[in-house]
């Protein structure tokens, strides 16, 4: 025997009564249950909120026996949907990351310029302690010269001639090196 349709409407608007009473008193059981399959509280409130909207929009539903369980599984399939959804996605911040061309230098120019560094650091040391120690004030501690000449009670033009001399003493070390 044939439903008519103001019977199947009577029908959908009772089971979706029902599932908005058995989804006010059970909410915090859902919520727990769906909090521990989805991973977080956030994603099982947001299930809960999209299936709560989903009923408050009079879908289709056929009579319901068990309220808690279809309101547990329409979460869940909500849930996946809205993941699946974010999955394909890409934000516009992450995006634009993955134009940006790759200026990281190659590992042989990374590994050249490590050894750079040590010979650089082995040339200095070399040098007098007094020229080693304004050499790091100045491309170290970033000291201006006068705040150099005032540390080390010297006049400007003689921390001049001392950064001057450190500083082609090793270019000319790297670049006999680096030649080779």
């Amino acid at each position: 025997m044939k439903r008519s349709k103001f019977q199947h409407k009577l029908s959908t608007i009772t089971s979706i009564r029902a599932l908005l009473g058995s989804f006010e008193s059970d909410y915090v059981l859902l919520l727990q249950r769906l909090s521990g399959r989805l991973g977080s509280r956030e994603a099982a409130v947001e299930a809960l909120h999209d299936t709560y909207i989903k009923l408050r929009s009079r879908p289709e539903i056929g009579q319901v026996k068990n309220p808690r369980a279809y309101l547990y599984r329409m979460a869940m399939n909500l849930a996946k949907n809205r993941r699946r959804n974010e999955a394909r996605i890409v934000p516009f911040a992450i995006a634009a990351f993955l134009d940006l061309p790759d200026t990281a230098p190659s590992q042989d120019r990374a590994i050249g310029a490590e050894q750079a560094i040590k010979l650089a650091v082995a040339a200095l040391r070399s040098q007098s302690i007094k020229r080693q120690e304004i050499f790091l004030a100045k491309w170290r501690d970033d000291k201006s010269q006068a705040e150099i000449a005032a540390d080390f009670g010297m006049h400007k033009r003689s921390v001049q001639k001392e950064l001057a001399k450190a500083e082609a003493f090793v270019r000319a070390t790297l670049r006999s090196t680096m030649a080779l």
